[in-house]
Order: C-alpha cells, then structure tokens, then sequence
C-alpha cells in the first residue's frame, strides 16, 4: 500500500504472509516492511523505514522467531545525473532467520555512504563504502574474526 499526501511525501507498507521454504519443511513467516519518503527540498530526500518478522522455528511449531531493522537515509542531488547518499542502519536477528551468522546472534550497526551517476534511463553507477559493526565475532577474515568490517563495492544497474 502506498500513500502520498502530497508530492513531498510517500509512505509505504508492504507486508509478506507466507514461506519460502518447501513443503516438507514448510515454517510461516510474517514479514512487514514500513518506510517514509520525505522530499524536505528540491535536492534533499529523507527516508526512515522498519521492518520486522516472525518466522515459525520449525514445522508445525506454535514457536516463532522474529527480527526487525531500522534505517535512515539522506541524499542530496547533485546534478540531474549524480547524487549522493548516507545511510545509517540497525539489524537484528537473534535467531539468524535471515542473516544465517552460523549460531551467533546478528546484532549489527551499519554506516554507508554512496555516489550514484545515471548513465541514462536505464543503468545507473554506484560506488559505496559501507561499515559494520557487530557486538559478536560475526565477521571472518581467515585467521582472524572481528566485530567490524569494511567494504567498498561498485556496481551497475541495468532495468530492462
């Protein structure tokens, strides 16, 4: 569901009843998405969103398992081709529903910063640092497993 009191704003619900595992090991989920588009200047987009879900823990079980996450995103136009973005983002799953850490709870704060480049109506370019940090030894590099991680990533996007 979306609504749109006015140009500036958008506010969207969207929510998921149902599995998406096979019916031999079939476990209900529900899974409810909320965010808020405020466009507070011409250049300037603030975003707040959350979302949360319960998952069955096994087949048939009257016990479920839940997670939610909040985030935050500013982004200012910089020209009609490029912008950029800052997002700050709280996850947490104590079960590994969805993040699957291998037993360790997923508590994970997460910064980011990105600059998008539109090459025309149908790719975008995007380069982005992002950084985590967990209150477990979630993140592996070979030898040695830490609370925080680093990336830098690059990207197209292609819609067809």
């Amino acid at each position: 569901i979306t609504f749109s009191p006015n140009e500036n704003i958008l506010i969207n619900s969207s929510t998921f009843l149902g599995t998406d595992d096979p019916d031999s090991v079939r476990r209900y989920r529900y899974f409810h998405n909320l965010y808020a588009v405020w466009k507070c200047h011409p250049k300037v987009q603030l975003t707040a969103g959350f979302d949360f879900g319960f998952q069955q823990s096994e087949k048939s079980s009257d016990n479920y398992y839940s997670w939610h996450s909040a985030v935050l995103i500013a982004g200012y136009q910089l020209t009609e081709a490029a912008s950029v973005n800052l997002r700050g983002e709280y996850y947490y799953d104590p079960n590994n529903v969805i993040a699957g850490t291998g037993g360790n709870v997923f508590n994970v704060l997460s910064y980011s910063a990105n600059f998008d480049y539109r090459i025309n109506d149908y790719a975008l370019w995007r380069i982005e640092f992002r950084s985590f940090y967990s209150e477990e030894n979630i993140y592996s590099p070979i030898s040695n497993p830490g609370r925080t991680a680093f990336a830098l990533c690059g990207s197209i996007c292609v819609s067809i």
